[in-house]
């Protein structure tokens, strides 16, 4: 069937993008488009359709002409629907760790976890005492059991960040730069700075943000300290609005920070967040060389050299400097019937002309 575009060929898939729905409410007119589809039909608090362009002259390796998506509310709506095989598939991209257990229950076979493009992760006030040394951040890093985390307290909805802050999925990304758990090293790192079995040692805060509050990182995070340090750390959940007004002021000794990619490239990652003039900074962190490879990246044409840069760029950040903590990788979540065929790909990256549906 490859190829054979003459077949009409619908694929229904739920969306649970109310945002978009908003927006077209409000409004704004439908995007002018020279992609591989239009927006053909839209029904507010209902669907919107889209048609396969027939003036596109790119490459169409799959055979869908036709994409309805559904508006729906609520993930338990839109299980049914798939259950009962009215719709092919069902982005899961929002949903919470106890309807990804519901579905992997009831569709084991059809939920694929793919990369996210996202990770969250630990930053440090790296201006002030006491994370202006680098081995109490060690102490700290070493000290987080990301392994245990995913697999018990989200029940492996999330991958534990081995590697460095540019997540899976991604160029450059690199799968084993990141500190490791080691207790013994935890605790030597925290002697080495002065502050053996944790005596001495300031008491400080973290800050999250409050809408995450059923995310149980803050309190693992707080308990290792506590059992493996013995360094005391309280929470500071704030709303999202604070969140962001403190770490462009004032940042917190430490924080738990979140980032998904505005386009799939490392840069957006690296230069965007961690440089020291032009990105965020949420650490008040700055190094020579870091700064000198995401600038020569951002510039240079050669792939090989960028990747090269930005995974140099990487390791300094999260395995020497310690600038930030990768604590897991977001995984998209997506529920497909065996007669869909779609690349196992960061959503964001994900091309509808690449889908085949097959005859059932």
């Amino acid at each position: 069937m490859r190829g054979n575009y003459q077949i009409p060929m619908k694929l229904v898939f739920l969306l649970l993008t109310i945002q978009n729905e908003v927006d077209l409410e409000a409004g704004v007119p439908p995007p002018i488009t020279n992609g591989a589809f239009y927006l053909s039909e839209y029904i507010p608090g209902e669907k919107l359709i889209l048609r396969r362009n027939p003036f596109y002259r790119g490459r169409f390796p799959g055979n869908v002409t036709q994409v309805e998506c559904p508006f729906i509310s609520e993930y338990a709506a839109s299980l049914d629907e798939y259950g009962s095989d009215r719709v092919d598939a069902l982005d899961m991209i929002a949903s919470d760790i106890g309807t990804i257990s519901r579905a992997r229950a009831r569709f084991r076979d059809e939920l694929t976890f793919i990369p996210q493009l996202n990770t969250f992760y630990l930053t440090f006030r790296m201006d002030q005492h006491p994370f202006n040394d680098v081995a109490v951040r060690k102490a700290f890093a070493h000290a987080i059991d990301k392994v245990s985390f995913t697999k018990n307290a989200t029940r492996g909805s999330y991958a534990p960040a081995g590697g460095g802050f540019v997540p899976p999925g991604m160029p450059a990304h690199s799968e084993s730069v990141g500190i490791k758990f080691d207790v013994t090293q935890a605790k030597q790192c925290l002697k080495e700075a002065g502050y053996a079995d944790g005596k001495g040692f300031p008491k400080v805060v973290i800050s999250s943000v409050s809408s995450t509050s059923d995310n149980p990182i803050v309190p693992f995070l707080i308990n290792s300290w506590k059992d493996i340090l013995n360094v005391e750390v309280s929470p500071n959940p704030l709303e999202w609005e604070h969140f962001l007004d403190m770490r462009s002021s004032d940042p917190s000794a430490l924080a738990v920070n979140a980032w998904s990619a505005d386009y799939p490239d490392p840069d957006n990652f690296l230069r965007a967040l961690f440089h020291s003039e032009e990105g965020i900074n949420p650490g008040r962190w700055y190094n020579k060389e870091f700064d000198q490879c995401v600038e020569k990246a951002m510039v240079v044409l050669d792939q090989g050299q960028r990747v090269s840069l930005y995974r140099r760029a990487d390791e300094i950040l999260v395995t020497e400097e310690v600038a930030i903590v990768p604590i897991y990788y977001s995984q998209g979540r997506m529920l497909a019937k065996p007669w869909v065929s779609m690349p196992r790909i960061p959503p964001a990256m994900l091309q509808l002309k690449e889908v085949m549906i097959q005859e059932r």
